[in-house]
């Protein structure tokens, strides 16, 4: 698997784990009536509980299926969807932007337009400078690439957007992964366009992908084309900043890779460094073993020990360290039912140590959910994992695809799938856990 379909991988497997007629079985019967109160802590035997919804989607009024972690800024919440329903045969809505507080008191923001004038289709963690969030949108800004090739947009915290550039789907990029703010420039990633190798481009984009700079005027400038093998290709996550160099991971590149019957020849996957200059090294190439397969949530820097996670069809997934030169660790190897499968969000770190989600594993909770629902974890920096909450399916949520976001003592998320009924298998919850 690769290209735009790896990098909407989250939201992919669960829809494809959701309809698979080989599962067997009716899709989750429909939750039951929601008690405004059950969004409150639960008590059980005089201790709160250490799990609770407190959000439940509405997708014809609040937004649907949530694949983004959540950005806490002032004690609030905020968050997007890449979809608003009910559908039709030409779509889905474009979009949201929300806050919520840690109640769960949501409210939509803003709600993404596309075509010509605004982006469509939020991807990848939002970001906050001076009380300003910036995100990107996977489509939307222009003609291109089959619904507009992507934006860069600000956002207040009233939920006034500014789109600061459109893709055109060429050398300047297409499909936008995620931001970082170094020195008050933004820098980012783009899936596709770039140099003139192809990767398998979607509609009229061509190219591996590119990482550029944008000032806050809209000024773009492409600082590195990526080239494919023995480079990487098609960068993925979020990059971050340690000490004024950039770090990230790409979805393909690096060596080919896989197994007989599954051979991945656009790579499995590199960890890359690039200067705010342009100046490109990758640090390790994938290789395509059980631990050592695609990287998935991006990277952490943790005390210059860098954090991430792998997975693909072929593994439950790994959570890995790297030293800045690129030395390489496995330090956890997922094991699936009942321990988790697919950690395919970024992790945080909570007082030395690491927490992340998986979107499968733990407990089967539903006849459609044959791989389980999903978990979330907390894994010690010396290789000790430690299940902290199994997803129960249908009103508690399911499938996260999303990174964690730490408030106060606690842990806040969402689940892709489950809450209410619609969407197919519901439309997501955001949740907050106690680590």
């Amino acid at each position: 698997m690769h290209g735009y379909a790896r990098y909407l991988w989250s939201i992919c497997i669960a829809s494809i784990c959701a309809g698979c007629g080989v599962l067997g079985g009716p899709r989750d019967a429909a939750p039951p009536a929601i008690d405004p109160q059950a969004a409150m802590p639960q008590a059980v035997g005089g201790a709160v509980a250490a799990y609770q919804v407190i959000h439940r989607f509405d997708a014809a009024r609040g937004g649907a299926n949530p694949a983004t972690p959540l950005l806490s800024l002032d004690d609030t919440l905020y968050g997007t969807t890449p979809d608003t329903q009910p559908c039709d045969p030409h779509g889905c809505g474009s979009g949201t932007f929300y806050r919520i507080s840690p109640n769960g008191a949501k409210k939509v923001l803003h709600r993404f337009k596309g075509g010509l004038s605004d982006g469509a289709m939020p991807v990848g963690p939002l970001i906050a400078d001076k009380g300003t969030l910036y995100g990107v949108t996977a489509r939307g800004g222009g003609k291109g690439c089959g619904r507009g090739c992507g934006t860069v947009y600000s956002m207040s915290t009233n939920g006034v957007e500014k789109v600061l550039y459109a893709f055109k789907g060429g050398k300047d990029g297409a499909r936008p992964t995620g931001l970082v703010i170094v020195g008050g420039t933004l820098y980012g990633t783009t899936l596709y366009g770039g140099g003139e190798v192809s990767c398998g481009g979607l509609g009229s984009t061509s190219g591996c992908g590119t990482v550029y700079s944008l000032t806050m005027s809209g000024h773009e400038k492409v600082l590195y084309d990526f080239a494919g093998l023995p480079d990487g290709a098609q960068p993925n996550g979020q990059p971050i900043d340690v000490n004024g160099v950039l770090y990230g991971t790409t979805s393909s590149g690096g060596v080919a890779c896989g197994t007989r019957s599954v051979h991945f020849t656009l790579g499995c996957g590199t960890i890359y460094r690039i200067t705010t200059t342009g100046s490109e090294r990758v640090l390790h190439r994938f290789k395509g073993s059980f631990s050592d397969v695609i990287p998935t949530g991006g990277l952490l820097d943790v005390g210059g020990k860098l954090y991430g996670t792998t997975a693909n069809s072929l593994a439950p997934g790994a959570v890995y360290e790297m030293g800045l030169s690129g030395a390489y660790t496995v330090l956890y190897d997922f094991k699936g039912q009942p321990d988790g499968a697919s950690p395919n969000a970024g992790l945080i770190d909570v007082g030395g140590v690491l927490y992340g989600t998986t979107q499968l594993g733990g407990t089967i909770c539903s006849r459609t959910a044959y791989f389980g629902c999903g978990t979330i974890f907390s894994l010690t920096t010396d290789g000790k994992e430690r299940v902290v909450h199994r997803f129960a399916g249908n009103a508690n949520g399911k499938w996260p695809s999303a990174g964690l976001t730490a408030l106060s003592d606690r842990l806040y998320g969402t689940t892709t799938w489950g809450g209410n009924s619609g969407c197919d298998a519901g439309c997501g919850t955001v949740y907050r856990a106690f680590p």
